[in-house]
Protein backbone atom coordinates (compact mmCIF):
# COMPACT_ATOMS: atom_id res chain seq x y z
CA UNK A 1 0.00 0.00 0.00
CA UNK A 2 2.83 2.40 0.87
CA UNK A 3 4.56 1.75 -2.45
CA UNK A 4 1.33 2.51 -4.32
CA UNK A 5 0.88 5.78 -2.44
CA UNK A 6 4.47 6.79 -3.23
CA UNK A 7 3.93 5.94 -6.90
CA UNK A 8 0.72 7.99 -7.08
CA UNK A 9 2.43 10.94 -5.41
CA UNK A 10 5.28 10.75 -7.89
CA UNK A 11 3.06 10.56 -11.02
CA UNK A 12 2.24 14.32 -11.15
CA UNK A 13 5.99 14.99 -11.31
CA UNK A 14 6.31 12.53 -14.19
CA UNK A 15 3.39 14.15 -16.02
CA UNK A 16 4.99 17.57 -15.59
CA UNK A 17 8.15 16.24 -17.22
CA UNK A 18 6.23 14.70 -20.12
CA UNK A 19 4.43 17.98 -20.78
CA UNK A 20 7.85 19.54 -21.37
CA UNK A 21 8.49 17.35 -24.43
CA UNK A 22 8.14 19.26 -27.71
CA UNK A 23 7.96 17.36 -31.03
CA UNK A 24 10.46 18.95 -33.41
CA UNK A 25 11.35 18.05 -37.01
CA UNK A 26 14.89 16.75 -37.26
CA UNK A 27 15.32 18.40 -40.63
CA UNK A 28 13.69 21.85 -40.68
CA UNK A 29 13.33 22.30 -36.87
CA UNK A 30 9.60 23.13 -37.06
CA UNK A 31 7.61 22.27 -33.93
CA UNK A 32 4.31 20.36 -33.96
CA UNK A 33 1.67 21.97 -31.73
CA UNK A 34 -1.23 20.29 -29.90
CA UNK A 35 -3.42 20.59 -33.01
CA UNK A 36 -0.85 18.74 -35.15
CA UNK A 37 0.19 21.87 -37.05
CA UNK A 38 3.88 22.39 -37.77
CA UNK A 39 5.13 25.86 -36.81
CA UNK A 40 8.46 27.62 -37.09
CA UNK A 41 10.21 27.46 -33.74
CA UNK A 42 10.07 31.25 -33.37
CA UNK A 43 6.28 31.40 -33.88
CA UNK A 44 5.69 28.53 -31.46
CA UNK A 45 7.92 30.06 -28.80
CA UNK A 46 6.31 33.50 -29.11
CA UNK A 47 2.82 32.06 -28.64
CA UNK A 48 3.59 29.56 -25.88
CA UNK A 49 6.41 31.23 -23.96
CA UNK A 50 6.12 34.94 -24.86
CA UNK A 51 9.69 34.74 -26.17
CA UNK A 52 11.24 37.69 -28.00
CA UNK A 53 13.79 36.95 -30.71
CA UNK A 54 16.59 38.84 -32.29
CA UNK A 55 18.18 37.26 -35.33
CA UNK A 56 21.78 37.00 -36.31
CA UNK A 57 24.02 34.65 -38.24
CA UNK A 58 26.37 32.20 -36.56
CA UNK A 59 29.96 32.02 -37.87
CA UNK A 60 29.39 28.64 -39.56
CA UNK A 61 26.35 29.88 -41.51
CA UNK A 62 28.08 33.16 -42.34
CA UNK A 63 30.93 31.20 -43.95
CA UNK A 64 28.44 29.13 -45.99
CA UNK A 65 26.53 32.26 -47.07
CA UNK A 66 29.67 34.15 -48.09
CA UNK A 67 31.13 31.08 -49.83
CA UNK A 68 27.90 30.37 -51.78
CA UNK A 69 27.51 33.99 -52.89
CA UNK A 70 31.21 34.38 -53.72
CA UNK A 71 31.14 31.36 -56.06
CA UNK A 72 28.14 32.48 -58.16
Amino acid sequence: MRALIEKLQKDPEDIKTLQGIIPICTSCKKIRDDMGIWNHIEAYSIVHYQTKFTHGTCPECAKKFIWNNFNK
